[in-house]
């Protein structure tokens, strides 16, 4: 009896037109394949209170792949600051991106990308370790060949970059069974009957598809 009134309500256009969907919304997460600098994820951070040089927000922009972040401080969050910001530091320096993302306002928030890609976000980015004023002058001077540079930046770059984009995939999966979890596959034809969803002039009581 519990299967016939499930498929009852299930065949209820009124029931589908104004219940309230409590469950998933339909669809695998889909993993992305990128390099360094391919893709490039901006927000505005907006800090409580304003600076002696008047700025108070500050463009973030991360590379993807590598997780290195670029940071500037603005006076303001306006589409001319931040196209500026893009085109001078990042791409008249390190060349065009293929994608821009952005989270459309939502705050940026670092989740542990030492963890997912395994190196530190400089090394994959420039292709050697950080050197700090800091650290003590090295006792040994090795005198190189001037394509000796070359030749040891695209090993490390190669092994690095390898071993990074493993662990973001590894990641990747992870993220993905945990997002996969109770989602339905759903794959439409051309054709196939469908109910839209009303997202704008409904009132709290009207149906919410159609």
């Amino acid at each position: 009896m519990f299967e016939t009134v499930k498929q009852y309500i299930r065949s209820c256009q009124q029931c589908v037109r104004f219940n309230i969907q409590r469950r998933k919304q339909p669809g695998l997460s889909q993993k992305e394949e990128q390099g360094v600098f391919d893709v490039m994820q901006m927000d505005f951070w907006k800090s409580p209170v304003r600076s002696s040089d008047g700025n108070q927000y500050v463009l973030i922009i991360t590379d993807r792949s590598s997780k290195f972040i670029f940071a500037e401080a603005l006076s303001s969050e306006t589409v001319k600051d931040a196209a500026a910001t893009l085109v001078e530091d990042i791409i008249l320096k390190h060349g065009a991106i293929n994608y821009l993302q952005s989270d459309q306002g939502t705050h940026f928030k670092n989740l542990s990308i030492h963890t997912t890609t395994g190196y530190i976000p400089y090394e994959l980015a420039f292709n050697r370790k950080l050197r700090s004023p800091f650290d003590p002058p090295s006792s040994t001077i090795i005198m190189s060949k001037p394509n000796d540079y070359w030749k040891k930046a695209s090993k490390f770059k190669t092994v690095a970059i390898t071993a990074a984009r493993f662990n973001i995939q590894q990641q990747q999966e992870l993220s993905k069974q945990r997002y996969d979890i109770r989602r339905a596959n759903i794959q439409y034809k051309i054709g196939d009957l469908v109910w839209i969803r009303i997202l704008t002039g409904r009132s709290k009581l009207d149906q919410r598809f159609h």
